[in-house]
């Protein structure tokens, strides 16, 4: 027998399948990461979204003193101020906190200054094309320091 030096196609062959699954493994981590990456943007553009709207919303109250505040389909607005909301891509939906019952109920589409005051909201934001993403919901207070309401 020869002392040959080299690989067998046998071994070969065993390389090639070990470095297949290897590869397709690899591959398939890879998608799932992309696909994790792509969910976690859409879900922070929510948050970013709905933070954005609350803050526009204690700014408005804490600047003026006297007030009546509309919530439409596309925006929310006031005499002084338009929130433009972004219809076309998310669903918003707008609850205050009913003490008496102790659950949050649907906003009514037309508020005073006054009533605004000490009111506890919850905006719940989802996407209109996207229902594998959650919706997103955050709840504030709405309250004036020192003020006479």
């Amino acid at each position: 027998m020869k002392n040959e030096k080299g690989l067998t196609l046998v071994e070969v062959l065993v390389g090639l399948a070990i470095l297949s699954i290897i590869m397709i493994i690899l591959g398939g981590l890879l998608i799932d990461a992309f696909k994790n990456s792509e969910r976690s943007e859409k879900i922070t553009a929510l948050q970013q979204e709905a933070n954005t709207i609350m803050t526009e919303l204690r700014d408005i109250h804490w600047k003026n003193e006297d007030y009546l505040i509309h919530f439409e389909e596309d925006s929310i607005k006031t005499e002084q101020t338009k929130i433009i909301l972004n219809s076309e891509k998310y669903t918003y939906k707008f609850e205050k906190f009913d003490e008496e019952k102790d659950i949050y109920i649907e906003m009514p589409k037309e508020m005073t200054s006054k009533e605004m005051n000490n009111l506890s909201i919850k905006l719940i934001i989802s996407y209109l094309d996207d229902s594998s993403i959650e919706s997103y919901e955050i709840k504030t207070t709405l309250s004036r320091l020192g003020g006479s309401d």
